[in-house]
């Protein structure tokens, strides 16, 4: 399989060094097919290998030297994405609305995204050898999508009758040595109860190879196809108490928690969000569990550093800032207590309603720009800045539906800043430097 393409070869590296080029096709190392980067990076990682490739269509051979601590400076054109040939009831790909950017439909089923970026996956076209392929190079830990372990709760789930039993998979990666964080997405009426219990129990058999288990509520939109039962504050409480008590269980008896409730769950059950030391070292804070609390205690560790620095000259006196329906009882407290240290500031917090997709989709990251701006169009006049959540944009600056703070700016008339944390935040009253001085490492 040709798909290993050389991108770039930096200079004076080791892989410079060797003779790679750019477009150089890789095919094999000692004698081993390489499929993807993690392949080359497993075989070469000797001092001395030879690296069978493809130049304009001729083979080439080169032999290959390097220290242990050397890097070969060489990057790979990346291949295409193993896509999800699931249909899960649950999708919130398949809830989106049409017209938007193609990459927001892509829904992917790599292995090793998994293992690099951290991507969720459920094994349920994955073969035997792709197991072994696994745990002989190592791609430990990993990020499974498990659900539920009933099989036919789990087909159903996934959409997918020819998806396998996940149990034997999981008893085959943990005895190759294998870790993996895992997720259940909660549904009421299918994987909740009795069944959610048993799910955690199977997972909880795999012990150290399990590092993780999120339970997070289903997404629902308004453009789904499947109607489900959407999560109301006595289910959300129903859940909250259940899995926290048995989070707790296993707590007692391992040392550790790898059980963990996502924060729309505490919130829709209007449950107060867990103290720092139960999040341990925060496995699952990219699943939306532990962000909350994040914000919260950066801004308890971030205010008496405030005391002592200044206020900048241009501080503004006048701001908007958006958040979600989610976050923005907390954005109020944090707010009014920042306004009790620059009293001459007026700040207006704006929770916006989420038309794009639903109004029960209530977290930052998925509001658009239509639906902001909508929303802060009444108050934005006159304002010095307007402040969105920076995790509404993508890579490129863009949100959901293509609008940049620069074209927000110009249809509000205000500056739009995105705003990642409070320590961006606070830099547009005090100087920069000083609060992140004085805030304390994490």
């Amino acid at each position: 399989m040709k798909n290993l393409v050389i991108a770039s070869v930096e200079k004076k590296s080791a892989g410079s060094i060797a003779g790679f080029h750019p477009r150089d096709t890789v095919l094999e190392v000692d004698g081993n097919t390489i499929i993807d980067e993690i392949d080359f990076s497993f075989y070469t990682a000797i001092e001395t290998c030879t690296v069978s490739i493809e130049r304009n269509g001729k083979p080439h051979t080169i032999v290959l030297h390097r220290n242990y601590s050397q890097p070969l400076g060489i990057t790979f054109v990346e291949p295409p994405l193993k896509r999800c040939g699931n249909k899960c009831i649950f999708c919130f790909i398949d809830q989106m609305p049409k017209g938007l950017r193609k990459s927001l439909y892509i829904k992917d089923e790599d292995v090793m995204h998994s293992f690099v970026n951290g991507n969720y996956v459920t094994l349920s076209t994955i073969r035997a050898a792709e197991l072994e392929r696994i745990i002989e190079r190592g791609l430990s830990p990993l990020y499974l999508s498990v659900h539920a372990t009933d099989p036919a709760i789990r087909k159903k789930l996934l959409g997918n009758s020819r998806a396998p039993d996940i149990l034997p998979q999981l008893k085959k990666l943990s005895k190759g040595g294998i870790c993996f964080h895992t997720q259940i997405v909660v549904c009421p009426t299918f994987n909740d109860g009795e069944i959610l219990m048993q799910t955690i129990k199977d997972l909880f058999t795999f012990k150290r190879s399990l590092l993780s288990v999120a339970i997070v509520p289903v997404g629902l939109t308004r453009h789904r196809r499947i109607e489900l039962t959407p999560f109301t504050q006595a289910t959300a409480k129903n859940v909250v108490d259940t899995i926290s008590k048995l989070s707790d269980t296993f707590l007692k008896r391992d040392g550790i928690r790898r059980l963990f409730i996502a924060d729309e769950l505490f919130i829709k059950a209007a449950i107060k969000i867990p103290s720092h030391t139960y999040y341990q070292d925060f496995p699952q804070i990219e699943n939306g569990i532990g962000l909350v609390r994040t914000i919260l205690d950066e801004w308890k560790d971030l205010r008496p550093a405030l005391v002592k620095n200044p206020l900048k000259k241009s501080a503004p006196k006048n701001i908007v800032i958006a958040t979600s329906v989610s976050a923005v009882a907390f954005i109020r407290t944090i707010f009014s207590e920042l306004r009790a240290g620059i009293p001459s500031i007026t700040a207006t917090i704006i929770a916006v309603p989420n038309t794009f997709f639903g109004e029960s989709v209530t977290v930052a990251g998925l509001l658009s720009g239509k639906d902001t701006i909508r929303a802060l169009r009444p108050f934005a006049k006159g304002a010095a800045h307007v402040i969105i959540p920076a995790v509404m944009l993508n890579r490129l600056n863009h949100t959901l539906d293509g609008y940049s703070p620069q074209r927000m700016s110009a249809v509000l008339g205000a500056p739009v800043t995105p705003c990642a944390d409070m320590h961006d935040v606070c830099a547009l009253f005090y100087k920069q430097s000083s609060v992140r001085n004085n805030d304390r490492e994490p």
